[in-house]
């Protein structure tokens, strides 16, 4: 449960950095 949200937020993460 723990790793599949922060896998999530990694993403969302690597998301906003590519956008910027």
């Amino acid at each position: 449960f723990f790793e599949d949200g922060i896998a999530r937020i990694q993403l969302i993460g690597q998301d906003l950095c590519l956008e910027i």
